[in-house]
């Protein structure tokens, strides 16, 4: 049985295809008091999940028929089902989504066929363009989905440990932070760099950065030492204190989509959060867990839905910006090497990686989990990871191995 390219149901529900192989399902806006019809499309969906929950293997002309409903977007959503909302005007839309996110891998192969200690990745917003850097190497840039790559050193031809990336929503300015040296900002994709001195004109152990949506509002902070702020591409900086006016291992970092919300990780420490670009800051360690070592952190566009995970520990999620935190399992009810994260655009997909682990998947806002498989059946030292807005293009590498793009 399949799908046409798009149809109705019942009198207020359509369903349509787009061409990246999703089935949206609105309900148009009503036109007068709600009909029985109407008030029991919350149960119809349901039925219905199960058979629009759809994948397809032509070309999105037909669709398959999946009996599993989890990967709607905003299921949830829907079904706290408000007739006041639906006179607003604007129709509600369900998206479904194959189940098709990382379960195909491309190696990639920026720096020839040879295993790199690939340390750090980033995506713009469509995942056409990545950045992906190397400890003791250079960094490579690529605009169209990972299929080619461009060497880029911004600190000069000799390798460096380019430990953390990020990119704006175009892939058009990007930051990057050299262990042990400068940070770097490119207003143009990779082409031209100019150097950043949040802390002066000095060498320091930048161990992570992160960018809002327009490249204008960037967070940097350095291993044992201060955290910086800026909201004008880079040109000035504010030192932030987070945890008062004293040095500390910062480790990882995420921004929202407009810089407000900002989320700071600190090893063997807290997680820090900002509702208001760095003004002021509160401790939002997930209850049970004062401290641990937070390894890496991603967010939603808003700021709601965030991820945080330690090393030799475990895994967080939450819906409400920080206010309850999650815990969860994706590979058991045991610590991981938490290593790396990354968040789709409402915070429903999750790439989460493990160092001495495996890749797993979350369609659901982490609820469950799906092992994903790049290079196959094995443990890898996953370090680097990244997606695009949806969870459709996803990024992952390994550090003494390979660099892998999925679809």
């Amino acid at each position: 049985m399949s799908l046409a390219a798009s149809g109705s149901f019942g009198k207020a529900l359509t369903f349509r295809r787009d061409a990246r192989g999703y089935v949206a399902v609105s309900l148009s806006k009503p036109t007068g008091p709600p009909t029985t019809d109407q008030l029991n499309h919350r149960t119809q969906f349901a039925a219905l999940a199960a058979a629009w929950s759809a994948a397809s293997a032509d070309d999105h002309a037909t669709w398959s028929i999946l009996a599993d409903h989890s990967r709607i977007t905003n299921y949830a959503a829907y079904t706290q089902f408000n007739w006041n909302l639906l006179q607003t005007g604007q129709p509600t839309v369900i998206t479904y989504r194959p189940d098709g996110f990382g379960t195909t891998w491309t190696e990639r192969q920026p720096a020839g066929a040879t295993n790199q200690n690939w340390r750090s990745a980033a995506s713009d917003y469509d995942g056409s363009h990545l950045i992906v850097g190397a400890s003791l190497g250079p960094l490579y840039t690529s605009n169209d989905y990972g299929a080619t790559w461009t060497e880029r050193q911004p600190a000069g031809p000799a390798n460096k440990r380019w430990i953390s990336l990020a990119s704006d929503a175009t892939g058009t300015n990007l930051i990057a932070a050299n262990f042990g040296l400068r940070l770097w900002k490119s207003p143009d994709s990779g082409e031209n760099w100019g150097q950043l001195q949040p802390a002066g004109d000095s060498d320091r152990d930048w161990q992570t950065v992160a960018s809002d949506a327009t490249g204008r509002h960037l967070l940097a902070a350095i291993r044992n030492g201060r955290a910086y702020s800026s909201n004008d591409f880079g040109t000035s900086w504010t030192e932030q204190q987070p945890a008062g006016d004293a040095d500390q291992n910062w480790w990882t970092s995420s921004s929202d989509a407009d810089g407000n919300a900002l989320l700071l990780g600190v090893k063997g420490q807290q997680l820090w959060l900002t509702n208001n670009s760095g003004a002021t800051w509160i401790d939002v360690s997930p209850v049970g867990f004062p401290s641990a070592n937070w390894y890496a952190t991603g967010s939603s566009q808003d700021g709601w839905n965030l991820i945080a995970g330690a090393s030799s520990g475990r895994l967080f999620t939450t819906d409400d910006g920080a206010e309850n935190w999650t815990q969860r399992q994706p590979a058991g009810n045991f610590p991981k090497n938490w290593a790396a994260v990354a968040s789709d655009a409402d915070g429903s997909c999750y790439l989460a990686a493990a160092y001495t682990g495996r890749l797993y998947v979350s369609l659901d806002y982490g609820a469950t989990w799906i092992e994903r498989q790049p290079a196959g059946d094995v443990t890898k030292f996953w370090h680097a990871a990244a997606s695009d807005y949806d969870g459709s293009n996803l990024l992952a590498a390994s550090t003494a191995g390979r660099l892998y793009t999925s679809p």
